[in-house]
């Protein structure tokens, strides 16, 4: 079935002009094809290129080749892109879903093909995966919510005042579970008020929310889901308000926010933003080495701790989810104090 596949790929390929491919062939093995994975981004911002260069490293690694598709923010592209991966029979694919629900019809038909299919970064919603590897997206959440209190007891001298939530696209799983990170954390504190506004990832949302909200009534703390797309935005409304003061001085908003993208610790640095909670997403490529376990080696994926030496994000942690193996790897609490580890990949 496999050698079917790879010979299907290298047809269509010859025909197209639409993909663009990393890695390289493995010696010896030139009768048996190439062992090719898809790989479904949504936008090619600088989070999401890191995970893509991650993957193409450790598939060159492996000798395996990468067929790359970019969405944007369209979930009907991504879909039709998972259908191209289909068609050509790839090996396996991984994907990073634009809408965790709509991607389920593409994923539940790649599985029935022999397609085994992984979540990058995202997870799917209703449609099992074989495995997905991410953030603890969730933890991320939490830890914003614990550092907006501290600052707010410090503040105040008790946990009252109110903060601006600014999610993601809703539709996405990572956006969910950081909002249920930190609603679960904020609500442990009746007099905080939260007030939610979602963005769809749009950088003029994160900067009308931000103006819109702030210029209508006292706000104390702003918890952006994202720095990479938040942070610019944010400060520039900030700025416009006359409300952009540094941490440490009178009248400074707490700021955080998740990633630890380049962007966000640059801000972390000049005192703009007083956390980043930084993804491991420069590791995400070692989702290929539990692709190579189940698909060429036929072995089981274990469940429980997953320990790496070194790694900001160890341990990780392993399990049985609802939409099938989950592995969760920590986020990173940043602040001027560690902003410049070189483990972070916004340093990298």
């Amino acid at each position: 079935m496999r050698s079917k596949r790879i010979s299907r790929v290298h047809l269509i390929l010859a025909l197209s002009t639409v993909i663009f491919t990393s890695g390289c062939s493995r010696q010896g093995d030139s009768d048996k094809g190439v062992f090719t994975v898809g790989s479904l981004h949504p936008e090619m911002n600088a989070f999401h290129s890191a995970i893509k260069n991650s993957v193409d490293k450790r598939a060159e690694e492996k000798g395996w080749k990468v067929i790359n598709f970019t969405a944007g923010t369209s979930a009907e592209k991504q879909l039709d892109q998972m259908e191209n991966l289909i068609a050509l029979g790839v090996d396996a694919i991984l994907v990073c879903p634009i809408d965790a629900k709509s991607i389920g019809p593409g994923v539940k038909k790649a599985r029935e093909a022999g397609i085994p299919v992984y979540g990058v970064d995202r997870s799917t919603v209703g449609t099992p995966l074989n495995m997905t590897v991410q953030a603890d997206n969730a933890m991320g959440g939490r830890q914003a919510g614990e550092g907006a209190v501290a600052f707010l007891k410090e503040k105040y001298g008790e946990p009252k005042g109110v903060v601006l939530e600014l999610q993601g696209d809703m539709a996405s799983s990572v956006a969910q579970a950081r909002n249920k990170g930190f609603s679960e954390h904020m609500a442990k504190f009746p007099d905080i008020k939260v007030i939610s506004k979602p963005t769809e990832w749009d950088q003029d949302k994160f900067f009308k929310g931000t103006l819109d909200v702030l210029g209508a009534q006292q706000v104390d703390a702003i918890f952006s889901h994202t720095d990479v797309i938040g942070t610019t935005p944010i400060l520039s409304a900030l700025a416009q308000l006359g409300k952009k003061i540094k941490v440490g001085e009178e009248g400074h908003l707490w700021y955080g926010a998740i990633d630890g993208s380049p962007t966000g610790l640059k801000a972390v640095r000049e005192g703009w933003q007083d956390a980043s909670y930084s993804q491991p997403c420069t590791d995400c490529g070692l989702v290929l080495d539990f692709v190579e376990k189940e698909v060429i080696k036929g072995e089981t994926i274990a469940t429980g701790p997953y320990v790496e030496e070194g790694a900001l994000w160890s341990p990780a942690r392993i399990f049985e989810a609802d939409n099938g193996l989950m592995m969760l790897l920590a986020t990173t609490v940043v602040t001027k104090d560690n902003v410049e580890d070189e483990r972070l990949w916004g340093n990298q």
